[in-house]
């Protein structure tokens, strides 16, 4: 009233205008807050079997049935959202995980890359889904049930060096945790520049033939040239000795080992059978691998490194010097290890047990 005496009532109706704009203004604040948040809601990501897949940006829980998938998700520090797992880790690599994480005995298992209980997986309530999926196969089955009962998966693929850093690049993106993953890559790319370097001028003649075995129950079966393991071979300065065989894991004779006659044999520590066991194979005897004291495990015994993970760029730089030490004197595996997993697993090579 005393407002209206002294100013009249235009002035009046100016301070109505005011207060009504304001409020316009707080309306209009609100909703710009609404729509960013909306926008914000989801983080969109190319899957390796192209699909273009919408991800909550927040994620909270995690279900994979891939093992390297297990692996980079505890590598890039988000294993806190697993509620989850593959069946293999379980398994086979649960001593390794259990001393990272204390609830690992806690997380189900649900299944191996080539099949799934979705029924289980849709109990588990999971914000997004890690597979392992090729176009054409069975895991790109396993993609589609998983999206028909209404869940957001994520299909990987890494059978070649390239490959398995996009696959890093893009779990950074979808799980909110680019910086660590950032970090990897650069390390992998020095690693790359270093052995790329050493080995720029070595001749074909100095590259040593090897061949990487995982024994099973009465029989060998080797890594054909179209797995990731034939492309470590190749760019730390050696060369399959299975050339022409493709696929992945590919059964081989005694006969069809010795005419191939490698100079290294690398047995992974997955299988059934050890570099003694195949040494002392009277099958084996010619070989000159054999002969030469050169079958050797591929490191290393608490998780293997030749196959696509988060450690296999240890397994490059393992593989190197393994096949030419006079290029990598400088470079002490063990040192690199002890400090690689303390940066990406929070506990050095050697505390967990490691072992070349």
């Amino acid at each position: 009233m005393r407002f209206m005496r002294r100013f009249g009532s235009k002035a009046a109706a100016v301070l109505a205008l005011m207060i009504c704009l304001s409020c316009l203004f707080v309306v209009v604040g609100c909703g710009e807050k609404n729509g960013t948040a909306e926008l914000k809601g989801k983080v969109t990501v190319e899957d390796q079997i192209g699909r273009t897949v919408e991800i909550p940006s927040e994620v909270k829980r995690i279900v994979t049935n891939y093992g390297i998938a297990t692996q980079m998700v505890y590598a890039l520090g988000a294993e806190d959202s697993l509620v989850g797992i593959d069946t293999p880790t379980k398994q086979r690599n649960a001593d390794f995980f259990k001393q990272l994480d204390t609830n690992f005995d806690d997380l189900p298992a649900v299944g191996m890359p080539g099949e799934m209980n979705v029924e289980e997986v849709v109990k588990l309530e999971p914000d997004i889904v890690l597979v392992r999926a090729t176009a054409g196969t069975d895991g790109e089955e396993i993609v589609g049930q998983l999206e028909n009962a209404g869940l957001v998966v994520l299909a990987m693929d890494v059978e070649d060096l390239d490959k398995l850093n996009e696959a890093v690049e893009m779990l950074g993106k979808a799980l909110s945790v680019e910086d660590k993953a950032n970090e990897y890559l650069n390390y992998y790319e020095e690693t790359r520049k270093n052995v790329d370097g050493k080995l720029a001028e070595l001749a074909d003649d100095d590259k040593p033939s090897a061949l990487v075995i995982m024994p099973q129950e009465g029989s060998y079966m080797v890594a054909s040239d179209t797995m990731y393991q034939s492309h470590v071979l190749e760019l730390c300065g050696g060369k399959n000795a299975a050339a022409g065989v493709s696929g992945m894991w590919a059964e081989a004779s005694p006969e069809q080992i010795t005419a191939w006659n490698p100079d290294y044999i690398f047995i992974v520590h997955y299988g059934d059978g050890s570099p003694e066991k195949f040494s002392a194979d009277p099958k084996m005897g010619a070989l000159k691998a054999v002969k030469d004291g050169k079958v050797i495990w591929f490191p290393s015994n608490i998780a293997p490194w030749d196959y696509p993970s988060m450690q296999a760029v240890l397994g490059i730089t393992w593989c190197a010097k393994t096949f030419h030490p006079d290029k990598f004197e400088d470079v002490n595996v063990k040192e690199e290890a002890d400090e690689y997993f303390e940066k990406f697993f929070g506990k050095s090579f050697t505390d967990l047990g490691g072992e070349l």
